[in-house]
């Protein structure tokens, strides 16, 4: 057993497995200064609410033909059971570094091959992934059941082991194109961002189906989530796009706290602009989230299709300049206007938000 949770705080108290042939650690990942960008070469961001109890959990491992970004955010706080004979840890920390641990080994074999071209192909993957879930998670809270003796309600979520999950399969071995393939369960969200824009792949699980700007303003439940009683789904969502492009998942904690989802498309980028190297980029996107966040928050990334960092700033440059000229600013001028910034919402959504037709297309189109 001491083999077993070895195992599992590797994964996030102190180590995840390599970005780009970097380790990535909690917190900070350690990456090189200079500017030259390997294919496939990014970082995590990864900071918590609460000294010692980051319920986030993440792993990633990508290069130039591809690879994996996995995130997952543990759910109940405080007043998830906690293991005594386990260092008092919540099951929401448990949970999260299980399911990750679960993404990583089931992730493994997709690299270097043609991934799931449709929601067809991708199904029965994700229900090998679900399965494995269900089954660790389902051991774990068998191994453990008489060491947390009490279960406290929290948020109206009274699950065994719950988390919600968010894996990005990569094939980046096209020289001028990439396919993603996102696996999530909750709201832990899947992005691409582009020249063009920047894009939720993943359509958060909650009640209400509310869109991004919504679920910003209002306390939704989550209508779906990861936990050992089984009784979930993992849904599925692919897409190629030209590169250059940047992919990532992110837990909630990293794009809960900002004003519209617009925000968080211009913090990406305006903290590369400000950056003279990849590990720049990273510290102060990690201080600029750190700052408005109010939980834990993980986001991991990686870059492809450009040689140098001056470079993946020139692609992202007049992006930058049009997303604040007609989104931000003019929402910044009329912060007592939420009807002004909802109108300006709808057309930012058009571009941004995964859209229902769009799930069930050839993602290699």
């Amino acid at each position: 057993m001491q083999h077993h949770l070895n195992r599992l705080k590797n994964l996030n108290a102190g180590a995840s497995h390599a970005i780009a042939g970097q380790a990535a650690q909690s917190g900070a990942a350690v990456m090189k200064k200079d500017e030259t960008i390997a294919d496939g070469q990014g970082f995590v961001v990864d900071y918590e609410a609460v000294s010692q109890a980051n319920e986030d959990s993440f792993t990633a491992e990508t290069d130039a033909l591809g690879g994996f970004l996995c995130v997952a955010d543990g759910c109940g706080g405080g007043g998830s059971r906690r293991y005594e004979k386990l260092a008092y840890r919540t099951e929401a920390y448990y949970a999260a570094r299980i399911a990750v641990d679960c993404a990583r080994a089931w992730a493994a074999p997709f690299h270097g091959i043609p991934l799931p071209a449709d929601e067809r192909e991708a199904r029965p993957h994700a229900e090998h992934l679900a399965d494995d879930l269900r089954r660790r998670l389902g051991e774990f809270q068998t191994l453990h059941r008489e060491d947390a003796p009490s279960h406290i309600l929290v948020n109206r979520l009274n699950r065994p082991l719950p988390t919600t999950l968010c894996t990005a399969l990569i094939d980046a071995r096209d020289t001028g194109s990439l396919s993603a393939v996102f696996f999530w369960a909750g709201d832990s969200r899947g992005y691409v961002l582009s020249p063009t824009g920047l894009r939720q792949c993943t359509a958060d699980h909650l009640s209400g189906r509310l869109d991004a700007m919504e679920n910003l303003y209002q306390d939704a439940r989550l209508s779906n989530l990861v936990s050992a009683d089984g009784n979930f789904t993992l849904d599925c969502f692919g897409l190629t796009l030209p590169k250059p492009c940047v992919v990532l998942t992110a837990t909630d904690g990293a794009f809960g706290y900002l004003p519209t989802p617009m925000e968080f498309e211009l913090l990406l980028l305006q903290t590369l602009r400000k950056s003279a190297s990849l590990h720049s980029w990273q510290m102060r996107l990690q201080n600029a989230l750190k700052r408005v966040a109010g939980d834990d928050g993980t986001l991991a990334l990686a870059c492809y299709g450009v040689q140098t960092f001056a470079q993946l700033q020139a692609f992202f440059a007049p992006r930058r300049a049009q997303l604040q000229a007609d989104f931000v600013t003019p929402v910044r001028r009329r912060r007592q206007n939420p009807a002004f910034a909802r109108s300006l919402w709808e057309e930012y959504r058009k571009d941004y938000q995964l859209c229902e037709e769009g799930r069930h297309a050839d993602w290699r189109l």
